[in-house]
């Protein structure tokens, strides 16, 4: 509870046993607009996997059916996981709601590399491994960084976003938050030349198989060898090491509209592309 929201954390648990099996965010704010997650992009339902399929609906009817008539909704929005997370439990999870009336307010581009496929002379463009190859040439390192060097890898996106005419609406000190929240969840690596950071990217580690990219931008002057070319590559390396099976991109779309160019750069990374359902219900 704070003065500008209430959460509702819904959790299905077995009887007798203090696990959670299921989970169903809700945030109320002002004039009874409910919105699911409560932040980030994604993440409103989630489910152990051993859960049977009838179970999983009845709880979000369920959940749906406490909020309509006990708190009396006026708007109700959900954002559900790219389907590349759970096809399975997006297709029940979009039936359920669309069941409910809630209509579909946005499909939005998501894009990800499938490790368990990817084959760099496959799925990069020859402009990208050369890029890769004269990153490599140049001496640029690639780490996973310590805490010491997060606010620099930070500002390094933020320069990077406001260049391109898309400010971060992030501040550090909502990020520091993140990190004392979630500090085993959040990754940032970075691509250096002579001790300085030419390039980052802040990742959040959603599932023991899923490593997420939330942001990540290269500084001014590097425009021609475009080290986000080799800090893709690298990202991916690292995700095979240590046994990732996807790494997501994020979206590439604004309202529906999509980004044409930015499509095709992360195709040329090796991307593929999935839906990223955005319900809505007025009541």
């Amino acid at each position: 509870l704070t003065k500008d929201k209430i959460n509702y954390p819904f959790h299905l648990k077995k009887k007798n046993i203090n696990e959670s099996l299921g989970i169903f965010n809700l945030t109320e704010f002002k004039n009874k607009h409910f919105k699911s997650p409560i932040a980030g992009s994604f993440g409103a339902i989630e489910f152990s996997s051993e859960l049977p399929i009838d179970i999983k609906i009845n709880f979000i009817e369920k959940v749906l059916d406490f909020i309509t008539t006990e708190l009396k909704p006026r708007i109700i929005e959900v954002v559900l996981s790219p389907d590349i997370y759970n096809l399975e439990d997006n297709s029940f999870s979009l039936n359920t709601f669309f069941r409910k009336k809630f209509i579909i307010d946005r499909i939005e581009t998501n894009q990800y590399i499938d490790l368990r496929k990817y084959r760099l002379e496959r799925d990069v463009s020859y402009g990208n491994r050369k890029r890769i190859k004269n990153s490599i040439n140049k001496g640029i390192q690639f780490s996973k960084l310590e805490k010491i060097d997060y606010f620099r890898a930070f500002k390094v996106i933020v320069d990077n976003r406001a260049r391109r005419g898309f400010p971060l609406t992030m501040k550090w000190e909502s990020l520091e938050e993140m990190i004392s929240a979630f500090n085993d969840k959040l990754y940032f690596f970075g691509l250096q030349e002579k001790k300085e950071i030419i390039a980052s990217a802040i990742c959040i580690n959603v599932f023991p198989n899923l490593l997420y990219v939330f942001y990540w931008g290269e500084i001014s002057g590097y425009e021609k060898l475009s080290p986000i070319a080799l800090l893709s590559n690298k990202l991916v390396e690292y995700c095979i090491k240590n046994n990732f099976e996807i790494l997501d991109i994020g979206t590439s779309s604004e309202r529906s509209n999509p980004n044409i160019g930015l499509l095709k750069f992360k195709k040329n990374i090796g991307c593929n592309t999935c839906n990223k359902f955005y319900l809505k219900k007025n009541l």
